[in-house]
């Protein structure tokens, strides 16, 4: 049977102690969490009101209204990022990319603290284009942007079940080091701050 937020929180609540001495928190994911809307927030609030840090990792495909919601309750967004070109991140997602990179806009322009997540996935964007693109559309944003580039590799395959990727991802291989070394290279030239993981 399915946890009610309440009884979800009662399993959060037993780590407390943890969370006081090291500075952890609670990140929500999935799937899409903001595609629960009243659970999350509900949630949001539970470990508002215990000053849980909060966190949510997101493809940021939603409706503004539910962006700006969930953004009261929320102290940190871990925000995918994919591929910049629209009817490319469409092939690859099955959705546009222009109601994400809006919310992103969104969240920037508002002053909440982002952790931009890059997965990085040869073939289909380890491009120069595409690193161009995110590292211009990023450089404009307000605030510090921090960047995390997430390579593609198999244990992490949970972590890329949001891409929807219609390609076989066994046809996919996993970057070598010198590919990641020179995304992060590509994207720091754009005065952004890159790390590898996270």
């Amino acid at each position: 049977s399915e946890l009610t937020a309440v009884e979800l929180f009662g399993e959060i609540e037993r780590d407390i102690p943890f969370y006081d001495t090291s500075g952890g928190g609670v990140t929500f994911s999935g799937g899409e969490p903001l595609a629960q809307l009243e659970f999350l927030i509900e949630m949001l609030r539970l470990c508002g009101r215990a000053h849980i840090h909060r966190a949510i990792d997101t493809t940021g495909y939603a409706s503004l209204d539910t962006l700006k919601s969930v953004a009261k309750h929320t102290n940190l967004f871990l925000f995918d990022l994919k591929i910049m070109d629209p009817d490319k991140h469409e092939k690859y997602t099955g959705v546009s990319n222009h109601l994400i990179l809006d919310n992103l806009r969104f969240l920037a322009e508002k002053e909440i603290d982002l952790i931009i997540r890059l997965p990085l996935i040869p073939g289909i964007n380890d491009d120069v284009e595409n690193l161009d693109r995110t590292g211009s559309f990023l450089k404009q944003l307000p605030g510090a942007i921090n960047v995390h580039i997430l390579p593609y590799h198999d244990f992490q395959k949970s972590k890329f079940a949001r891409f929807k990727m219609q390609d076989s991802s066994g046809d996919i291989t996993r970057p070598n080091q010198d590919m990641i070394i020179n995304t992060k290279k590509h994207l720091e030239n754009f005065g952004l701050e890159v790390a590898i993981g996270g």
